[in-house]
């Protein structure tokens, strides 16, 4: 990164800034991060214990808000938008029941 920053490749000024920030860093124990790093070692151990007691081994959460889309009599285009991969014309779309 300081590299980077020698060079004169960063316009951005904000991106300049943060990676300014991130050479300037130098790493401490200082009392703060000692307390919160403490607390997320406390929080991270219940969670453990709570899903070793509940046998779950993961954890799925999304990673959007919004909600999806209701596609009714989709066409292949909009498929390939939500997911991604073509569709073969030679497979029947079916409309799912509500």
């Amino acid at each position: 990164m300081a590299d980077i920053l020698k060079s004169d490749l960063l316009k951005d000024t904000d991106l300049r800034s943060n990676f300014q920030a991130a050479v300037d860093f130098k790493p401490g124990a200082t009392l703060e991060y000692l307390a919160l790093n403490a607390k997320r070692q406390t929080i991270k151990r219940a969670v453990y214990v709570a899903m070793a007691e509940a046998q779950v081994d993961v954890l799925i959460y999304p990673t959007l808000r919004r909600k999806p889309a209701l596609m009714v009599n989709p066409n292949s285009a909009q498929i390939v938008m939500f997911v991604g991969i073509p569709v073969s014309p030679r497979l029947p779309l079916t409309t799912p029941t509500l």
